[in-house]
């Protein structure tokens, strides 16, 4: 009997001091808004060529063929809400590329979650948290004076106070931009987090070999059979792992989680970007999952 209780005292102990963080890109989850974003509009829309046209070369013929509606829209959320409810409860959710911490209501329950998110680029390419109501967070205001002047995205920055822990949410500039950009903030933020206990996740867009100057603070994800990968390049055939965790603790494990709606090829799991005409496929790129077992 006394063992039965130290296991599970034990086991009470483990659950408390763990913390499990999930981070997925959604790939433009917003809804439309021809006000700010025309290009996420119906094809019909008024201002949608004149829109479009402004767009870099790679974009213009993209931005002109998306049709986007409403109703696309909440058949995306039904999709994702039932692969979020195919894994197992996280402490706290994370995504990207979403209209607002509001979309998230409509994903996870709001009577579990409290919902934290940036509002600051008009394009939908927000972050926002889904985090349990039994843990106590503030979102910390970011002044406009620290973000980067090459990036319209802030992080997310939000403080455990329970767990005494920083986490900061990132979408860095893509690889059209140059390495510097992501530097950048990369270093800004790590300077800023000296003495502090922190996490940070997201797409941050790096290359293996950019990578690099961040060994020291990187997780490394445990292997998995068939994952090469969090995001693939289909014309170049090349996996990459944009989506990473970061953190000065050592009791952090990291790992691709596989959505139901993945293309399988014969040698390794690839996202399914969405397709807006048949409306399949979930992102163009796989969820991570980090676990922190000393808080």
């Amino acid at each position: 009997m006394k063992t039965t209780l130290l296991i599970m005292s034990l086991l009470y102990v483990y659950s408390a001091l763990s913390l499990e963080l999930g981070f997925w890109n959604l790939q433009n989850l917003h809804l439309a808004d021809g006000n700010e974003n025309i290009e996420f509009t119906p094809v019909n829309h008024p201002e949608k060529k004149k829109y479009c046209l402004q767009k870099e070369k790679w974009r213009k013929t993209q931005c002109l063929r998306r049709h986007w509606t409403k109703e696309k829209f909440f058949h995306r959320t039904v999709t994702i809400k039932k692969e979020l409810e195919g894994f197992k409860p996280l402490d706290a959710w994370c995504f990207a590329e979403v209209g607002s911490q509001d979309i998230l209501k409509e994903l996870l329950d709001p009577n579990v979650y409290h919902f934290y998110g940036t509002k600051n680029n008009p394009h939908g390419q927000n972050i926002a948290c889904a985090i349990k109501k039994n843990i106590a967070v503030s979102q910390l205001h970011i002044d406009r004076s620290l973000r980067s002047v090459r990036s319209r995205r802030k992080p997310l920055y939000l403080y455990l106070g329970q767990k005494k822990l920083h986490m900061l949410v990132f979408h860095l500039p893509s690889q059209f931009h140059p390495t510097s950009s992501r530097d950048e903030i990369l270093e800004h933020w790590l300077e800023q987090m000296k003495g502090k206990q922190f996490i940070f996740l997201g797409d941050f867009n790096l290359t293996s070999s950019e990578q690099r100057a961040y060994q020291a603070y990187l997780i490394p994800f445990g292997k998995q059979q068939l994952i090469k990968g969090t995001y693939y390049f289909k014309k170049k055939r090349t996996y990459h792992y944009f989506d990473l965790l970061m953190s000065n603790l050592n009791c952090v494990e990291a790992k691709v989680l596989i959505p139901k709606d993945s293309l399988l090829d014969k040698i390794h799991i690839i996202p399914r970007s969405y397709n807006e005409q048949n409306q399949t496929g979930l992102s163009d790129h796989l969820p991570i999952l980090g676990e922190i077992s000393c808080l």
